[in-house]
């Protein structure tokens, strides 16, 4: 299951680098679903989501996320760091905002 989950998600991120913003989104959704204590598959989603130019689905998808993480406190450092990093800049450029570098 692990090597599948990191597949997906492999495969989301290339799909992203490629330009197919359709793609990533159903790869990541599909990761997630895998497996939804991955904080890197819901990482993919959110970005995924601000790639194919959907800000509200991606806000969305982080907050699905956060909750998840709370419930559970199944996050350990580095993935708060990344998911604060996400957050702030989603706070940043509310409500269309963009993490692309």
């Amino acid at each position: 299951m692990a090597e599948r989950l990191a597949a997906q998600t492999h495969a989301a991120e290339t799909a992203a680098l490629l330009n197919r913003p359709t793609e990533p989104v159903r790869l990541s959704l599909a990761a997630v679903a895998s497996d939804p204590l991955n904080e890197q598959a819901w990482t993919v989603l959110v970005t995924a989501y601000e790639l194919a130019e959907l800000p509200a689905e991606g806000l969305s998808a982080y907050e699905r996320c956060r909750r998840i993480f709370d419930r559970t406190s199944a996050v350990g450092r580095v993935g708060r760091c990344r998911l604060r990093s996400l957050d702030s800049c989603a706070s940043a450029r509310s409500p269309t905002w963009s993490c692309r570098k």
